[in-house]
């Protein structure tokens, strides 16, 4: 996994968007195992006592057939200043892939060989992914 952005949540019943607007597949929030409280994460409506509850260091994955942009994403807490951390990837199951933009950490599960391909010119896919 790789860590994709952070919701900090400083004031306990306001609820905070994503900052980053990026589409991806796989999301796992997890709240941070320091926080002091129970951290919720839904859309827009999301409050400090109503969305997916996550306690202290648990997390939630999420699969996507299709990309979705983690801008739709929205935290609070019970608590000030308690986080949630976004992490992404991709797995490849098949017998081949082209990395996409969004994809941060590509993994492979499959026991078979798998071509792999990575973007030939700038602008595509994540910045770091080649040089």
């Amino acid at each position: 996994m790789a860590i994709f952005g952070t919701i900090t949540v400083t004031a306990a019943g306001t609820s905070v968007q994503a900052a980053t607007k990026d589409n991806v597949r796989s999301l796992v929030f997890k709240a941070r195992s320091d926080n002091t409280g129970t951290c919720f994460l839904g859309g827009s409506d999301v409050s400090a006592t109503d969305g997916m509850s996550l306690v202290p260091g648990k997390s939630i994955q999420m699969e996507f057939r299709d990309p979705v942009s983690c801008s739709q994403f929205w935290a609070d807490a019970a608590n000030n200043d308690d986080q949630q951390v976004m992490e992404t990837h991709t797995t490849v199951t098949g017998a081949a892939y082209t990395v996409k933009a969004g994809d941060s950490l590509v993994g492979v599960n499959r026991a078979g060989a798998v071509t792999i391909t990575l973007p030939n010119r700038r602008g595509q896919g994540r910045p770091g992914l080649h040089r």
